[in-house]
């Protein structure tokens, strides 16, 4: 006999978070205007603060939830409690409120200058923590419609995506690109988060150096690309420097072999076997060398990006989830150990990728909420260690947004980098031209350590007149 089942009445998520707010002097100063975000978290979620001006009243400091467009409608009630650093309790406030999609909503005036002067332990510590506590309940499943239209198709017995993607794992120090894989999505995924992409089933991508395969064409087993990103997610191939026995300079074997031989190989009608390309061995890999098992959709190759990258990209579109490897500056033996530990833990996931590589794509491919996430992760993986490494990288010089954050960064601790070791480096290397893209870097850098120098030797005069 089969129990009776229990009615669920209420269907309920709880998340709490916890972030500080630094600088509080700042969002009651006519002289900033500062603007700070959250990372994600739960389902697209994330707090924002800003300074809030209302006509020639003194500043407040205004905080929001934002919700994403890419997640549905849902009812949310959140509480935001202020803190000290210590601890010490100063104010909750509250709120419950249906959202719809990319809305957001809080409180302009969440806490003003008044109270900001008149707490002490508040205005010495000039920082808030802040803890909130999110409930939230969806209006209807978190689930993309992309991804329940292939999870219906995979039930039903239809092909579950419409485009298969042929991307390059590894790369040489020329550029050589080689081991191919073959990964699946579908064109709604992308223009449900890019409306500009309708057109990929006629054009590829060319965004991302990605071709559409012809019915009498397969892919190269290797190609050439000659970009090359700071934190690349390429698989260095050793086996493939080794065998360069040409005595030009990567860059112009690279530009040579790209320009003399076709993306695409045409099936013969006397071999389907691919010749092996001047300057290599025969025995480099065949993954390809056999034809791609017959497919219903359109078959794109790509060399704008490395395999493991555009695996995560993938999943992302369908799940909104994505994780980031730490950066290389952070120390490259711990980035890969860390790489390595999440795939031995999550084997059925995409790898940890390199999110100025993600960056790149997403800002190629106007995917802004991806981009936005990169972003923010970066800005978090930032310390004393590593902020000149990032702002001096090529990288860096090639994204304003980018740039704008990481001077902040190094402006803020100014003082502790301007008499460094580290500082003194780059300046050599910029000079004796070992980083030729940094030299502008190198030049807002120090106008504006120059301003912030003026106003700190300004300051105590100033306080000096106001006693």
């Amino acid at each position: 006999m089969t129990s009776p089942s229990i009615k669920i009445i209420k269907e309920e998520s709880e998340l709490q978070i916890q972030f500080k707010l630094d600088d509080l002097d700042k969002y009651f100063s006519r002289s900033a205007n500062p603007s700070r975000y959250t990372d994600h978290f739960g389902p697209g979620l994330r707090f924002g603060s800003y300074s809030f001006v209302d006509n020639n009243e003194p500043r407040q400091l205004g905080l929001y939830l934002y919700t994403s467009k890419e997640y549905p409608a849902m009812a949310i009630h959140f509480a935001v409690t202020a803190r000290s650093l210590t601890g010490e309790l100063f104010f909750t406030k509250s709120m419950s409120y249906t959202f719809k999609s990319g809305e957001a909503i809080g409180w302009s005036k969440f806490l003003n200058m008044e109270t900001y002067e008149t707490t002490p332990i508040m205005k010495d510590e000039n920082a808030l923590v802040l803890h909130a506590t999110v409930k939230f309940s969806p209006l209807y499943p978190i689930v993309s419609k992309s991804t329940l239209s292939v999870l219906h198709h995979t039930i039903v017995g239809k092909e579950p995506t419409d485009i298969r993607y042929v991307v390059y794992s590894s790369r040489n120090k020329s550029g050589r690109l080689s081991h191919p894989r073959v990964l699946f999505g579908t064109k709604d995924a992308l223009t449900q988060k890019c409306s500009t992409l309708e057109d990929i089933l006629e054009t590829g991508l060319p965004q991302l150096s990605g071709s559409l395969l012809g019915a009498s064409e397969r892919p190269r087993r290797t190609a050439y690309t000659l970009y090359r990103d700071d934190d690349s997610d390429f698989e260095d191939d050793d086996d493939m420097d080794s065998d360069e026995v040409d005595s030009r300079t990567s860059v112009e074997r690279a530009a040579a072999s790209s320009s003399r031989l076709p993306l695409l190989d045409r099936i013969g009608n006397e071999t389907n076997a691919v010749k092996p390309e001047p300057n290599s061995p025969s025995s480099l890999p065949t993954a390809t060398q056999a034809d791609l098992p017959s497919y219903g959709g359109k078959t794109i190759v790509i060399l704008g990006a490395a395999a493991h990258t555009w695996e995560a990209i993938l999943y992302w579109l369908l799940t909104g989830a994505i994780v980031f490897a730490p950066l290389t500056s952070e120390g490259r033996t711990s980035r890969n150990t860390a790489i390595e530990q999440s795939r031995l833990a999550n084997p059925d996931r995409p790898s940890p990728v390199s999110c100025k590589s993600v960056y790149r794509i997403a800002d190629a491919l106007k995917l802004e909420s991806l981009k936005a996430q990169t972003l923010d992760h970066l800005g978090r993986r930032l310390s004393m260690n590593t902020y000149l490494d990032e702002l001096f990288s090529d990288f860096t010089s090639r994204y304003e947004e980018v740039k704008k954050m990481e001077m902040l960064a190094v402006i803020k601790h100014w003082d502790q980098i301007k008499g460094s070791t580290a500082l003194r480096t780059k300046m050599i290397n910029i000079a004796t031209g070992k980083l030729p893209h940094a030299g502008s870097v190198m030049a807002d850098l120090l106008m504006k350590a120059s301003v912030k120098d003026e106003e700190d030797a300004t300051q105590p005069s100033r306080k000096r007149s106001l006693e």
